[in-house]
């Protein structure tokens, strides 16, 4: 069994609501998580260090930024390392416009505060919605939803709803999705309406993601690291059949988000799952508690070999969301990837994106 799982990230520039002025997030529109699982460090170091010969990498430590252009074979090589010694990786890409956009459905279009019981078609049409609102809606949509997370208020709220409101009722041709938005919005306008006329306080905070609280106090709002590594930790659950008690989990040091991973990592593990749909990639219900530390990346380099597989599947997914191709060695690691992947047993790539790069990419 294995006990102990390195983690490391790319593409962190905080929450989702710092987009830039068009919508490029600062040059790093994708997140990517990934976590590798390991009992012998030793060995993997000594593998590790006979690459790096092998492709001449200098330097202490291992840093995808600058590997990814320059030596993509030694990529191609890595994961293959990985494959031959069976070392589990699990994977986590948001991409982050699409990140809003789900949030957005899920906020005001198909808000769970007046929503039945969710279902895999509930599920399926939020995913549509998702889509649809990722490429159809002009930035002015994400922009008001953005301003109701930052400034929440009756105004800033009803001006988000207004705003995808006018979206969906003007677009042309008419679709079922925009006449569908259109009469959710619609009735989670009543549904404001009703909790204000029954005095509810600061209502508008149910139809707009709920914040974490940063180590200086201020507001967080969709941060996909979150979500992540949430995900991660309940696929490590199912890979490990809810036998997790006597597992490490060693994330690379977190300077800003280390005390809210930690606290949502107890959240999860103490969530009631009875009348939520089972996702049969992932096991939301623990049992136990898997111990959790964060480290400096210089000092393991399992979690280096996390940083260049989230690196590479960071940049690959963003080099086919912008229509570019490929170094071929990425290409060849990342259907490695795939090769080696058991979603059932939680290992592998999970993407949060459009249906057409989940397509794309094999999925």
């Amino acid at each position: 069994m294995i006990l102990n799982y390195y983690i490391d990230e790319s593409g962190n520039s905080g929450d989702v609501l710092s987009t830039g002025e068009d919508f490029d997030f600062y040059g790093q529109p994708v997140f990517s998580l990934a976590c590798i699982g390991i009992n012998d460090t030793r060995t993997l170091d000594e593998l590790v260090l006979e690459l790096r010969k092998k492709h001449r990498i200098q330097g202490s430590e291992l840093k995808s930024s600058k590997i990814y252009r320059k030596k993509p074979r030694f990529i191609s090589d890595l994961v293959n390392l990985l494959d031959r010694e069976n070392i589990p990786i699990f994977i986590e890409v948001v991409d982050k416009k699409y990140f809003i956009a789900a949030n957005l459905v899920n906020c005001h279009v198909m808000p769970a505060y007046s929503s039945p019981p969710e279902t895999p078609e509930s599920q399926m049409a939020r995913n549509h919605c998702a889509d649809f609102i990722y490429e159809h809606a002009p930035n002015s949509v994400f922009n008001k939803f953005i301003v109701a997370c930052e400034n929440p208020s009756n105004e800033t709220l009803l001006e988000s709803f207004n705003e995808i409101r006018s979206f969906t009722e003007n677009y042309l041709p008419r679709s079922y999705l925009s006449d569908f938005i259109s009469n959710n919005i619609d009735d989670s306008i009543k549904d404001y309406d009703e909790l204000r006329s029954i005095n509810e306080k600061e209502a508008y905070l149910k139809f707009i993601p709920i914040s974490d609280t940063s180590k200086k106090g201020k507001c967080i709002w969709m941060l996909p690291n979150l979500s992540s590594f949430t995900n991660i930790y309940a696929r490590i659950n199912l890979y490990l059949n809810g036998d997790i008690s006597e597992a490490s989990i060693v994330h690379d040091e977190q300077a800003h988000f280390d005390e809210i991973i930690a606290i949502n990592k107890k959240l999860v593990e103490e969530l009631d799952t009875t009348n939520t749909i089972a996702v049969r990639t992932a096991k939301y219900t623990f049992s136990d508690s898997a111990s959790l530390e964060f480290s400096e990346s210089h000092k393991h380099s399992s979690i280096q070999v996390a940083d260049i597989l989230a690196g590479m599947a960071m940049r690959y997914v963003q080099e086919k969301i912008e229509g570019v191709r490929s170094k071929p060695e990425i290409a060849n690691a990342y259907d490695s990837i795939l090769r080696m992947s058991n979603p059932y047993r939680g290992v592998g790539v999970n993407l949060v994106t459009t249906a057409k790069v989940h397509y794309e990419l094999h999925f």
